[in-house]
Parts: structure tokens; sequence; C-alpha cells
């Protein structure tokens, strides 16, 4: 009788230890499986935001970049301000010599000038004879460094504004500054058939 008790005794004593390791086991189960605090619910990190967000330290460069503890390395996106288009220069309106209206728009007054020197621009239809005129560069001296037909871009039989363009071949100037001659052709020759305006321009 007294051996059975000894035996139940031990049965006993087996189970309270089996239950003391199932409740330290569970306790540190729980312990691991439990959420870190620190630890963002949400570990899915695809942005530089979601990596502020989260709490994660900023590299204060330019631009900032994140990084998280597993090696992820996300780089602020920054939106670059768009310029604006440059402005065009404004067309240049001449007044020739009898009084008709010339617009340029290249070269504008007083602009630097190289050779060949592209020359555009607006003149009435009638300024010009079977849709060419002349156009002329002197520099300071008067000297002649170079001419060119313009040629209109339309209908030369018209007092409507037309178009033109020219490309001028000049040589070495010895002077700082010139003059371009834009002429209204005068197949005639006949001095009361002429006319010009006159653009200043830089070498």
């Amino acid at each position: 009788m007294k051996k059975l008790n000894n035996h139940g005794y031990g049965l006993v004593e087996l189970l309270i230890v089996i239950a003391m390791f199932a409740v330290v086991g569970a306790t540190i189960w729980l312990a691991i499986s439990r959420p870190d605090p620190e630890t963002p619910e949400d570990s899915t990190i695809n942005s530089f935001e979601d990596c502020v967000n989260a709490g994660y330290p900023v590299a204060e460069s330019y631009p900032r970049q994140c990084y998280t503890p597993e090696g992820q390395h996300f780089v602020e996106e920054i939106d670059e301000p768009i310029s604006p288009p440059a402005e065009e220069p404004s067309p240049l309106t001449l007044t020739s010599s009898k009084g008709v209206e010339i617009i340029v728009t290249a070269p504008l007054s007083s602009a630097v000038v190289t050779s060949p020197l592209k020359i555009t621009g607006k003149v009435p239809g009638s300024w010009s004879f079977e849709a060419s005129f002349p156009i002329v560069l002197k520099d300071a001296n008067g000297k002649i460094l170079g001419r060119a037909p313009a040629a209109l871009e339309g209908d030369w039989m018209t007092s409507d504004m037309v178009k033109f363009s020219a490309n001028l071949k000049f040589k070495q100037p010895t002077t700082q500054t010139g003059i371009l001659f834009i002429e209204k052709s005068n197949p005639s020759g006949m001095p009361k058939h002429s006319d010009q305006a006159e653009l200043s321009v830089k070498f």
C-alpha cells in the first residue's frame, strides 16, 4: 500500500513538471509572437514616404534618403519646377527714308552679327521686284562688307506685308559697328523710286 502511494506521488510530480514546462513554453511563444511596438503594423515599405512614415532614419541630403533596418534604400522624388519657355524677342519695326514700315525679326538692333548673317522680316510686296530686293552691309566708315538679295516668301505683286529672308556673307570688318541697309528694289535706277531702311549692328 505504501509503494502505491509513493508511485502515485511520483506521477503527480511528473504531471506538475509537464504543466510547468507547458506554461513556460506558452509564455515564451507568446513573447516571441507578440509584435514589436516599435515596428509598424504594415511592414511593407515601397516608397520614400512609406519609409518616413514608418519612422526610419532619413539622411538630410538632396534629395533626402531613407533607410530601413532590412537594408532598403529610398530616395525622395522631387518635382523639378518647369521653366517657362523663353520669350522670343519682339520684332523690330524700321521706318524707311520715305516713311515705309519694314519689320525685321533678325537681326535686332545693335545685335552682334557674324558671317554668314541670316536676315528675316517682312516688307510690302511692292518693295521688291520679281520677289527680290537688295540688302547691303557697310562698316562704320561706309565701306561695303557684303551684299545679298532678299527673297520674298509669297506674292510680291501686293502692297501687303510679305515675309522675306536673306543670307549675307561679309568680309572681316575693321570697325566695331556697322549698318545694314534694306533697300527697295529699283530696276529703273531713278532716284525718285529708291528707298531704304537702316539697322545698326555690332561686330
